[in-house]
C-alpha cells in the first residue's frame, strides 16, 4: 500500500489512488494529501460514484453503495456499508474513464518488546505499527482502536490507549485476552466502534502455567534434625496442593518450589537486578512538566511477583520488594517483589491452611534508566538527573496449587509419650512396666498424654504437623481395644492440662487376667487430620512391618498390683521417685519339714543322753503372716535371697502326730518353686531363723526350713 494520495499519470490515462479502508467517511484520510485533493477538487462533482468490494481475489464482485461529496473544500466518500478491500469508481462529466481509486485495507505488526499475544493475560501492553510501506492514514486511524477481533470468529480482546510517552507512541493495553485462544499465527481484525480499521497477524503462545505438582523442600540441616526424623520428607507434593510451613524460623520451614511454563517468545529477567531496585517508580508522563527532557540510556526486563489474594500468609523466596536495595534472605510477604533468579521456578512458603487457590498475579515489567533534564526556576542551567522508570507489559495469574494444606512427617512417639494413671505424678515411658490400681482401666483413670518438654525432640513440634495414632489395650482373656486418636502437637505443652486420651477399655476385662499391654503406633491412612505424603508413608509402614523396636511405636505394660496389695513405689534409672520401700503381704501355710532348736526343748527329751544345747525339729506345719519388699511393677522381690519377715504360729507337730501350740518370729530367705499369675496358689522353699516362744514354756531360736504354700490375701505377683 502506498501513501494515502491521487496519483496522476500522463495525460488521458486514469487517475489511481489508495486510501485505507475506514467506513464511513474518508475524507480526513485523503485530506491529508492536499495535492490529491486539489485534483479532485478541480474535477468537480462526480456524476457517479460506485464501489467494489473483493472477493476471494475476484474484485467487482459485490457492490457497495457510494456517495461522494466535494462541497466545503473537502473530499468526503460515504457507504452504505463496510467496503473492506476493494475500489471505487468515480465518473466525471467530459472523462472518457472513470477515476478509480483502489480501497486497502491497513496491515499491521506488533513492535516493542512482547511481541506475541499471550493468552490468558490479565493485562498485555503492547505496541502496535503499521508494516513497512503502509501510509501515514494507517497510523493516525490507530487513535480510534478498542478492539481486537479474531477474523472468522466472534472472539475479541478490549482494547485501551496506554499513556503514550516519547518512546511508544503507539502503546496499547489489550485486558482479559480469552484461554480459548488456540496458539499459532492468528488474524485479527482492528476495530473502532465495530468498524474495521485493518488487520493483523500476530503469534498466540501457550498461557504462563505452573507444574502440576510442586516441589517440597524441609529446609533444615542435621544440626536441627540429628536423629533424621524429617529425612525423607521433603519430595514431590500431591497434584495441586502446597504444604503449609507452620513456623516462623530461620532454619526451620518448608519450601514449596513451582516450576513455570513461560513461552519461549517471552523475555527472561537478567540474573543481577539489584541496580534497578532502589528508586525506580511507575512514571506516568502527564506527571512531568512539559518541559522536562528525557533521553533513554537502556533498559531491563525484570518478573514480578506482583500480588496475592491470600496477603500476608504467602511469603516468597528470592523474591526482594522492589523498594529495597539490599539483597536479604527473608521471604517476602508483600508483593511487588521482584524474582531474583528469573521466572523459571518460584518458590514460597504458606503460614496456614486455605482452601483458596494460590494464584499469585506475575508482571513483567521493563525497567528504562532514563536521563532528565529539567530546567530550573532560577535561571540556572537545566539539572541532569538519572532515573529509572517502570512500565508493565504483562500481568498474568498463576495458580501455583488449588490449596494448600497441613501434611504430617511421622513423629517418635516412642520418646513423645507417656501414660499417667491413678493420678501419679510420674508417667509410664516407652518400654516399662507399671503396677497400677485393678480398677484404674476400667475407671479411666489411666491416660496417655505427651510428656513434658515433648521428650526432649528437637526442634518445633508443629512442623511434624498433625499426627493420628492408634491406640491399642490387650490383657489375658479379652479382646483387644482400640482406639484412634488425633494428636495436635506444638512446641510448648502445658501440664496438667495438655491433651490426653482415655485409655479404652478392653471388653469383659472383668474376666481378664495379668498384664494390660498398652501399644500406640502411628496410622499410616491418610484422613482428615493427619496426610503423610510418599516417602513419610512408607517410612511409617515399613518401620512397623519390618522394625520391632520403632521410634514410631510406643509400649507399656501396666500391672494391677492386686486387691490386697500396697499403694508405694520402686525407683527409676536408680533414682527413688518415691516410697523408698515396697512391702507385699500375704498368709502362707508353712511346712517346716526341717529344723534344729536352740537350746533344746526339755519337755521333748527322752532321756539324759541327747544333747541339751540343740535340738532336731521333726516336721511341724503352721501359718504364716509374711511381710517382704517387693517391687509391684515387676512384680518380683528384687533383694537378693528374696528375704522376708515372717510372724505366725506352729500348731500340728507331724513327727509326734499331736498338737505342739508356738509361734514364731523371724527372716527367712524365700526360693520360688511353682507360681501361678494370681500369686495365690504359689509354693516357695524358704529357709529362715526364727524366735520361737513354745506356749508350754520356753524360748527358742529356731532355724528351718520350710515350703510355703500359698500366698493368700496377696498382691498379683504375675
Amino acid at each position: 500500500m502506498v501513501d494515502a494520495a491521487i496519483r496522476v499519470p500522463r495525460k488521458d490515462k486514469e487517475i489511481i489512488s489508495t486510501i485505507p479502508a475506514l467506513a464511513p467517511n474518508y475524507g480526513w484520510y485523503l485530506a491529508q494529501t492536499s495535492w490529491g485533493v486539489q485534483i479532485l477538487q478541480a474535477l468537480g462533482e462526480p456524476a457517479s460514484c460506485k464501489a467494489f468490494r473483493y472477493g476471494e481475489g475476484q474484485p467487482g464482485e459485490a457492490a457497495v453503495e457510494c456517495r461522494f461529496d466535494n462541497t466545503g473544500g473537502k473530499p468526503v466518500f460515504a457507504f452504505g456499508g463496510e467496503p473492506g478491500a476493494g475500489r471505487i469508481e468515480l465518473s466525471f462529466v467530459g472523462r472518457t474513464k472513470p477515476v478509480k481509486i483502489d480501497i486497502g485495507v491497513c496491515k499491521y505488526d506488533f513492535a516493542g518488546d512482547v511481541r506475541v499475544l499471550v493468552r490468558g493475560a490479565v493485562r498485555q501492553r503492547v505496541v502496535i505499527m503499521p508494516q513497512l510501506g503502509e501510509g501515514r492514514a494507517c497510523s493516525f486511524q490507530l487513535g480510534r482502536l478498542s478492539e481486537l477481533k479474531l477474523k472468522g470468529d466472534d472472539t475479541s480482546i478490549h482494547v485501551t490507549n496506554a499513556e503514550f510517552d516519547s518512546f511508544e507512541p503507539s502503546g496499547f493495553l489489550l485486558h482479559s485476552i480469552p484461554e480459548g485462544l488456540k496458539p499459532g499465527s492468528r488474524e485479527f481484525e482492528l476495530r473502532s466502534a465495530g468498524r474495521l480499521l485493518g488487520v493483523i497477524r500476530v503469534e498466540v503462545v501457550d498461557k504462563v502455567s505452573a507444574a502440576a505438582k510442586l516441589k517440597v523442600d524441609y529446609e533444615l540441616d542435621r544440626n536441627q534434625d540429628p536423629f533424621g526424623h524429617f529425612e525423607g520428607a521433603s519430595g514431590e507434593s500431591a497434584e495441586g496442593i502446597a504444604v503449609v510451613s507452620p513456623v516462623e524460623r530461620p532454619r526451620w520451614s518448608i519450601v514449596n518450589t513451582s516450576s513455570l511454563n513461560i513461552p519461549s517468545p517471552l523475555p527472561r529477567a537478567p540474573a543481577n537486578i539489584a541496580s534497578i531496585l532502589s528508586g525506580a517508580t511507575e512514571r506516568r508522563p502527564s506527571s512531568d512538566p512539559d518541559d522536562a527532557y528525557r533521553m533513554a540510556k537502556d533498559q531491563q526486563l525484570v518478573w514480578l511477583v506482583a500480588s496475592t489474594p491470600l496477603g500476608g500468609k504467602i511469603r516468597f523466596r528470592n523474591c526482594r520488594p522492589i523498594d529495597q536495595a539490599t539483597s536479604t534472605d527473608a521471604p517476602s510477604a508483600s508483593g511487588n517483589c521482584a524474582l531474583l533468579n528469573g521466572p523459571d521456578t518460584i518458590s514460597f512458603d504458606v503460614a496456614q491452611h486455605t482452601g483458596q487457590p494460590i494464584r499469585p498475579r506475575l508482571s513483567l515489567v521493563r525497567f528504562v534508566r532514563e536521563s532528565v533534564q529539567r530546567p530550573q526556576e532560577d535561571g540556572a542551567a537545566p539539572k541532569t538527573t538519572e532515573e529509572w522508570r517502570r512500565d508493565v507489559l504483562l500481568e498474568v495469574d498463576v495458580p501455583l496449587a488449588a490449596e494448600a494444606r497441613r501434611e504430617s512427617v511421622p513423629v517418635p512417639v516412642r520418646d513423645l509419650l507417656e501414660i499417667i494413671c491413678d493420678g501419679d505424678e510420674t508417667g509410664i515411658w516407652n518400654g516399662e512396666t507399671r503396677a497400677i490400681g485393678d480398677e484404674a482401666v476400667r475407671l479411666g483413670q489411666c491416660k496417655l498424654k505427651v510428656r513434658a518438654n515433648n521428650g526432649g525432640i528437637v526442634g518445633p513440634m508443629e512442623l511434624y504437623g498433625p499426627q493420628t495414632v492408634v491406640v491399642t489395650v490387650q490383657r489375658d482373656g479379652t479382646e483387644k481395644a482400640q482406639s484412634v486418636w488425633p494428636l495436635s502437637l506444638s512446641s510448648v505443652n502445658s501440664r496438667p492440662n495438655a491433651a490426653s486420651l482415655t485409655l479404652p477399655v478392653p471388653p469383659a476385662d472383668d474376666g481378664g487376667r495379668g498384664l494390660y499391654t498398652v501399644e500406640v503406633r502411628l496410622g499410616a491412612r491418610p484422613n482428615a487430620d493427619a496426610v503423610y505424603r510418599g516417602a513419610t508413608r512408607d517410612k511409617i509402614v515399613n518401620e512397623l512391618d519390618t522394625r520391632e523396636h520403632s521410634d514410631l511405636r510406643y509400649v507399656a505394660r501396666l500391672r494391677p498390683r492386686g486387691l490386697f496389695g500396697w499403694r508405694c513405689r520402686g525407683d527409676r534409672n536408680g533414682l527413688i521417685y518415691k516410697s523408698p520401700l515396697c512391702l507385699r503381704s500375704y498368709v502362707t501355710a508353712s511346712l517346716a519339714f526341717s529344723g534344729f532348736r536352740f537350746p533344746a526343748s526339755p519337755r521333748d527329751l527322752r532321756n539324759t543322753s541327747q544333747p541339751a544345747d540343740y535340738q532336731y525339729v521333726p516336721p511341724r506345719l503352721g501359718l504364716l503372716a509374711t511381710l517382704e519388699p517387693w517391687n509391684y511393677d515387676e512384680g518380683v522381690n528384687a533383694w537378693p535371697a528374696n528375704p522376708a519377715i515372717q510372724f505366725g504360729a506352729h500348731f500340728l507337730d507331724l513327727g509326734e502326730r499331736n498338737v505342739g501350740m508356738s509361734t514364731v518370729l523371724g527372716v527367712a530367705g524365700t526360693f520360688p518353686l511353682v507360681t501361678d499369675i494370681s500369686s495365690q496358689l504359689g509354693t516357695k522353699l524358704t529357709a529362715g531363723a526364727f524366735w520361737e516362744n513354745d506356749l508350754r514354756g520356753g524360748n527358742h531360736l529356731l532355724l528351718s526350713m520350710s515350703l510355703n504354700i500359698g500366698s493368700l490375701l496377696s498382691g498379683t505377683q504375675k
